[in-house]
């Protein structure tokens, strides 16, 4: 039986899955408001009652996912974002060369850390672009206090964020569920742990920055 190595904690877990129910609320209901086609079709009360799934799933994407990884974990949250900032030539050459990769093809890429620079990138883009979409969307909710030339602003950065975001997603679910390299990714944020396997072939710098701390422990922990 493979070894298993541990590579997100509960908290990291609980967060990502938290993220992912409540953006993937917002964006199916934000597609009904933004497509007139739709709107007509499910008429003024189907409106109303998208409007307020929206406002509501709002709330704890808003505040859950900061608040868990601030207070919950600020350690491995310390580790992430100290990650994902740090580039080095190996990641350049990785995300030129990836593409072949995702596509369902074989070529050979730089060793990684904790996070490849695939991971680095979707990091980044979700960070700036929830970003965009919380500013955004505090001033259409709020549009009264505000002009309404940036109000109108607002509703173009908010789309073009959602579209961003949406479509990181899709690849990021992509990769997670059904690519075959990428699979057993999935049980990492299922149960916190990868096969050795994985581990080394996608994160090989930080596999072996985790064995040779952790060398004769059967389960190898990352926090």
């Amino acid at each position: 039986m493979s070894k298993r190595v541990q590579r997100f904690n509960k908290t990291e877990r609980i967060a990502h899955w938290a993220n992912a129910i409540f953006f993937g609320l917002l964006f199916l209901s934000g597609m009904v408001l933004f497509f007139g086609t739709i709107a007509t079709a499910i008429g003024h009360s189907g409106v109303a009652f998208t409007k307020l799934v929206h406002r509501i799933a709002a709330v704890p994407f808003i505040l859950i996912v900061p608040i868990m990884m601030i207070f919950g974990t600020p350690r491995t949250t310390k580790i992430w974002l100290k990650e994902i900032f740090t580039w080095t030539k190996d990641d350049i050459v990785w995300v030129t060369g990836f593409a072949k990769e995702f596509f369902g093809g074989h070529t050979k890429l730089p060793a990684q850390g904790s996070l490849n620079a695939g991971e680095k990138i979707n990091s980044l883009l979700g960070i700036i672009g929830c970003g965009l979409l919380v500013l955004s969307g505090l001033i259409m909710w709020f549009s009264d206090s505000f002009s309404p030339s940036l109000v109108l602003m607002a509703y173009a950065i908010h789309d073009m964020a959602a579209a961003v975001v949406g479509a990181a997603i899709i690849g990021h679910s992509y990769l997670g569920l059904f690519h075959p390299g990428s699979k057993d990714a999935l049980s990492g944020m299922i149960d916190g742990t990868v096969s050795s396997e994985f581990a080394k072939g996608h994160h090989e710098k930080w596999y072996n920055e985790v064995v040779s701390s952790q060398a004769d422990s059967q389960t190898l922990p990352l926090n």
